[in-house]
């Protein structure tokens, strides 16, 4: 079954956006369990709780917006030569290893792998 997403380094890019994503979504719920169950939270939680949610999902998005996007548009401008592990400039060569991870690569696999479609 293939990966959702097949390239490491966006793959860990993503993990950090949806685990970042979590913490103020666990906030919420809790607040919300503890509210209905032991006893109604004062304002403050409540509006640090949201607070909390919008900075933490904004950073969230910058990170995205600040790492994920420009290495997509690294590869497809370098014909996909960058490593799928470690975001690392390959040399132009059909065939080799990463000089930084030591991953072995093709030319078409990056390609592929990088959607980009000469």
């Amino acid at each position: 079954m293939p990966k959702l997403i097949p390239i490491p380094c966006l793959r860990r890019a993503m993990m950090v956006f949806f685990a970042s994503m979590g913490v103020p979504l666990v906030w919420s719920i809790g607040s919300l369990i503890f509210t209905v169950t032991v006893r109604p939270l004062p304002v403050w939680v409540s509006i640090s709780g949201s607070v909390g949610m919008v900075l933490i999902g904004a950073g969230a998005l910058a990170y995205m917006l600040l790492r994920v996007r420009p290495l997509s548009q690294r590869a497809k401008a370098r014909g996909g030569m960058v490593c799928i592990e470690c975001a690392y400039d390959l040399p132009d060569e059909d065939t080799g290893r990463c000089p930084e991870c030591g991953r072995d690569f093709t030319r078409d696999e990056n390609r592929h792998l990088w959607n980009v479609h000469n």
